[in-house]
């Protein structure tokens, strides 16, 4: 069985939501065989973002769509992640400068007092070829660039400036009400539309809604421009040195990193309230939206580090303002008519500015169209949605509690469990044999880079898809059916 083909039975997709998550689907449902149509109420590319990061299990899916030599116009390899304290008390010329294993190719080490580096653990070719891909950092744009013009060239229908205002199940058909009045209808309604989904309202009910999440600092994100650090060799170093620089501090926290081919500084502040200046017209209080752009003066720089942060933050731009949530993850995917479906982080969403959520939107698509590669009957399309949230459901919950804890660890307060959060990294700079810190560290997360979401989905067709053909379904499905693997014991 190959994923490489168009699926025997071709059927209509409406997808709401035109992000990144919505067109790399538009793009592996068309590549199967689909008619798909995207409805984004945003107006087109072009807007204002700041950077995100790619981890391996992201990085080889557009390997693989585009080819390294056309990723690598626009993306910057990470090749380590230092971690500094970025309150006032270790101005940049004396910093603490530690390694998290997780995010490098090698990692330096240095001490607080004299700068110097005590160590370098460096990633062995075998091991990073065991995920398959590279760590990487881009621009958000340049992510959504690709996949906008492959989601196009594979043949879906984007319309941009529309809202959807209502999603209605039916039978054989959903439909989605359109901002313009007019009804659409389509075999299959996928939800792309992000936390606060109107989609998310249909499948799950009021336990789909995000009201009244726990709420953190305020999340700034913002770019600066190569032109702008010209003349600060401190600055300038951040852009050249394809670094992902994490600053810890108490409730707050920094992450540093180039893109757009080390030609721009992609920022972000996790900052206390206390740091944010009033805005005119402005209530204070940060959105849930990234395209709530406000300048870098409403950010209050007294108190952080004078040799970086105060020094930094004012030549940001085009600066969004969020504030930090934990949203809930989606209890159903799948409405009960099993027409209805979401996915990226519709159905799992991330704390708001962390690493892990525009992989899994990605390995979301993959797995989604890979599934849908093999359709040959109507009657299959209720099952393979549920298929989607069994494969999709445990590792995305692993993903966002991965990213709570890190949040978690980057902000902790002076005490105990800050020292050994200190002394963990710091004691990671040992060899890697197999009883090491730095090798048991790199086995669990190599779960984590290694994914392969097309082997996910071919292997659920090639132990239960038959099922989907044969004597399972002679009796009627009713709304909900689930095919578990736990409702069946194979003789192998």
């Amino acid at each position: 069985m190959s994923s490489s083909g168009s699926a025997t039975l071709s059927i209509d997709f409406i997808i709401v939501g035109g992000g990144i998550s919505g067109l790399s689907t538009a793009y592996t449902l068309c590549k199967a065989g689909h008619k798909v149509k995207v409805f984004e109420k945003m107006q087109g590319v072009g807007f204002p973002s700041s950077g995100i990061r790619v981890p391996p299990n992201m990085s080889k899916i557009l390997k693989k769509w585009v080819g390294e030599e056309e990723l690598y116009k626009t993306a910057v390899l990470n090749v380590a992640t230092p971690c500094i304290d970025s309150e006032y008390a270790l101005p940049l010329g004396c910093v603490r400068l530690c390694i998290l294993l997780w995010r490098t190719n090698y990692v330096p080490c240095y001490t607080v007092n004299s700068g110097n580096r005590i160590g370098v653990i460096p990633w062995k070719p075998v091991v990073m070829a065991e995920t398959g891909g590279d760590y990487l950092l881009m621009k958000h744009e340049d992510a959504y660039s690709i996949v906008h013009r492959l989601a196009i060239s594979a043949g879906a229908r984007i319309v941009s400036g529309v809202t959807v205002i209502n999603v209605v199940p039916g039978s054989p058909k959903p439909s989605v009400i359109l901002s313009t009045g007019e009804t659409i209808y389509a075999d299959v309604i996928i939800g792309a539309d992000g936390w606060n989904s109107i989609v998310r309202q249909v499948v799950c009910g009021a336990e789909g809604e995000n009201d009244h999440l726990p709420k953190g600092p305020a999340v700034y994100a913002g770019t600066v421009t190569a032109e702008q650090l010209k003349g600060d060799p401190a600055l300038e170093h951040l852009m050249s040195s394809n670094e992902f620089v994490i600053g810890f501090g108490t409730g707050m926290a920094m992450c540093i990193f180039p893109v757009r081919a080390n030609s721009e500084l992609s920022v972000f502040l996790y900052l206390p309230d206390q740091y944010a200046n009033t805005l005119p017209n402005n209530s204070g209080e940060p959105s849930d939206c990234w395209y709530n752009i406000v300048p870098a003066s409403s950010i209050k720089v007294d108190g952080l580090a004078p040799c970086l942060v105060q020094r930094l933050v004012p030549k940001m731009c085009s600066v969004s303002r969020l504030r930090w949530r934990q949203p809930k993850q989606a209890k159903d995917w799948v409405d009960r008519s099993g027409r209805i479906a979401l996915l990226g982080e519709a159905a799992h969403p991330f704390p708001t500015g962390t690493t892990y959520a525009t992989a899994a939107c990605l390995e979301d698509a993959v797995v989604l169209g890979t599934l849908f590669s093999q359709l040959s009957s109507p009657q299959q399309i209720s099952t393979v949605l549920h298929a989607f949230h069994e494969i999709r459901e445990t590792r995305c919950r692993n993903l966002v509690n991965t990213e709570i804890t890190n949040a978690t660890l980057t902000m902790l307060p002076p005490g105990p469990e800050r020292d050994a959060r200190d002394k963990a990294l710091a004691s990671a700079n040992v060899g890697w044999d197999d009883e090491s810190a730095a090798r048991i560290e790199y086995d669990r997360l190599a779960e984590m880079f290694g994914y392969e979401a097309e082997d996910a989905a071919m292997q659920w067709w090639v132990d239960w898809g038959r099922y989907t053909q044969d004597e399972l379904f002679a009796e009627p499905i009713t709304p909900n059916t689930t095919l578990s693997v736990e409702k069946f014991s194979l003789d192998v």
